[in-house]
């Protein structure tokens, strides 16, 4: 018996460092991708400030685009080097990384339908007026974000601070891929009514690969 429960406790004493080598080396994994994105996109942001055109309004979009990559990068990491661990406000720490990274990816798309439609010449006065619309998961999808502290429908974040996704990732992945795929659709369209005004929108075509 005193053999049995020695080996039971190696092999329970294995699981956990298995897992939490394996946490660590996700860990890394997620920091180095995260840290590699936001020196290519201050790489891309100090080429942009070199150049030195005119502060357009797709230029300005585009900018945005960058900044809304970067603030995913740094929750991504805050969220992943807190997750399962049990530092004072860590839980509040997770729930706020958590939201950014959620919300970032919805604006994301949002952004990317903007400059797209800036990029192809689609916003006219009329489509102006209905932004709002358009606006409108956006807007949902961040009041179900700051409401997730008290109702967990996103996500969830235990007692022991380790992250469960909730009922509502489903909206989340519907709303913020609608945005991609409704934004790729209209760079699609416009390429098709104009061939000969295909390299004005190839800018829109290396982004969206």
């Amino acid at each position: 018996m005193g053999l049995l429960l020695r080996l039971k406790l190696w092999y329970n004493n294995k699981n956990l460092y298995i897992v939490g080598e394996r946490r660590v080396v996700m860990g890394l994994y997620y920091l180095q991708t995260n840290i590699i994105c936001i020196v290519v996109l201050l790489v891309i942001i100090v080429a942009l400030h070199k150049r030195g055109s005119t502060m357009t309004a797709r230029r300005l979009s585009f900018m945005r685009l960058v900044g809304i990559c970067m603030l995913i990068c740094l929750s991504d990491i805050f969220a992943w080097s807190m997750l399962g661990t049990q530092f004072p406000k860590t839980a509040a720490v997770l729930q706020l990384s958590n939201m950014l990274y959620d919300f970032g990816i919805t604006w994301e798309g949002y952004a990317w339908l903007e400059y797209v439609e800036l990029s192809t010449d689609t916003l006219e006065n009329s489509a102006r007026r209905r932004s709002w619309v358009k606006m409108l998961p956006l807007l949902v999808m961040g009041a179900l974000l700051l409401t997730n502290p008290l109702t967990d429908f996103v996500f969830v974040i235990d007692e022991t601070n380790n992250y469960t996704r909730g009922a509502g990732t489903v909206i989340h992945w519907i709303v913020s891929w609608g945005y991609m795929f409704y934004a790729t659709f209209k760079v699609w369209r416009a390429m098709r009514r104009c061939y000969s005004r295909t390299e004005k929108y190839q800018g829109c075509v290396r982004i969206m690969v």
